[in-house]
Parts: C-alpha cells; structure tokens; sequence
C-alpha cells in the first residue's frame, strides 16, 4: 500500500531536475525502480522511511547537499 505526501511528492520531482537526474539514475540512487520515482513524482505514494532516509544521504554523499529528512518529508526543499 503507498501513502501520498504531497509536498514529498514536489521535493523529489524538485531534487531530480535541480541536479539534472533522469528517473532512472534518481532510481538507481534511490535503489528502486524508475517507475516506483515516476510514482512518488505523481504523488500516487511516497517512498518509506528507511526509502527517504537512504535518499537523503544518497544526496548528502553524492552532491553535498544539506536536506533534512523533515525538510524532505514535511517542509519544501529549497537550495
């Protein structure tokens, strides 16, 4: 079963095109599906915990960036 979160929704469609990731190596970061991001993209669902957790560092390590996870989940991602 997903769970919609909007705003989750919009911080992962924001942090893909910001740092110029397709779906599939968002995906690949993210260790799911290019289909599961299209989903979290549409708001359909949301990635679980451990999912977010795993993105935000994925992040964190590859570019730098400083997301929170309540930022990602809750708030807006902003750079």
């Amino acid at each position: 079963m997903c769970k919609s979160l909007s705003n989750t929704a919009s911080n992962i469609h924001t942090l893909r095109i910001h740092y110029k990731l397709s779906r599939e190596a968002f995906a690949a970061m993210a260790g799911r599906t290019k289909q599961m991001v299209k989903m979290w993209e549409t708001g359909k669902c949301s990635p679980n915990a451990e999912t977010m957790f795993h993105i935000v560092n994925s992040f964190k390590t590859r570019f730098g960036a400083d997301i929170d996870l309540n930022q990602m989940v809750l708030g807006t991602v902003s750079f």
